[in-house]
């Protein structure tokens, strides 16, 4: 009778442990997700969640032989122009959705949806997400707009911080490119 109860609980835990391993891998989140109201805490969950997010991206990509479609684009592939054009006088608010690329493709630190691909953007990440949730207002993003498409040349990290924080807008310098 003992033994009978001790299978059919270890039976429980080990099924248990496969389904919360497995929805920890394809990213289900904790039953306790969210704001902790530790900021620091809160931004290390925020960056840990979308690194995971480019894990996922990036495997899926490695099955369908498509590494290559994550990488970030640049504003060098989009056109052979110069960078030169008209800048806005003042400062707009931008859609993130139509943020595309970078001007130079970041160094490698972020995929195509801005999430980041290594540990090297942690701390700058970081440090932004709490800025933002403690209701700091960056400083502009730089872009280039082509075609209604932006490439960003300066604020990669703002971008990101703010994408994963479900932000609709940004401020931004904008370059209008003719071409």
């Amino acid at each position: 009778m003992v033994q009978n109860l001790l299978l059919y609980v270890t039976v429980w835990v080990i099924m248990f442990a496969m389904f919360w391993l497995g929805g920890r891998l394809i990213g289900l989140k904790r039953p306790v997700s969210g704001p902790t109201g530790r900021a620091w805490r809160d931004a290390e969950d925020a960056f840990d969640r979308a690194r995971r997010r480019h894990q996922r991206h990036h495997l899926a990509a490695a099955l369908r032989r498509q590494s290559h479609r994550l990488d970030l684009p640049t504003l060098q592939e989009a056109t052979t122009l110069g960078l030169g054009g008209s800048r806005n006088p003042g400062e707009l608010e931008i859609p993130i959705c139509d943020i595309v690329g970078a001007v130079d493709g970041a160094a490698g630190k972020f995929d195509r949806d801005f999430l980041p691909t290594d540990e090297r953007s942690r701390w700058r990440f970081q440090e932004i997400v709490i800025a933002l949730r403690e209701g700091e207002t960056p400083p502009p993003i730089e872009v280039y707009r082509l075609h209604g498409r932006y490439y960003v040349s300066d604020g990669h990290h703002r971008v990101a911080a703010s994408r994963a924080l479900g932000e609709k807008s940004i401020a931004a310098y904008v370059t209008e490119i003719f071409g």
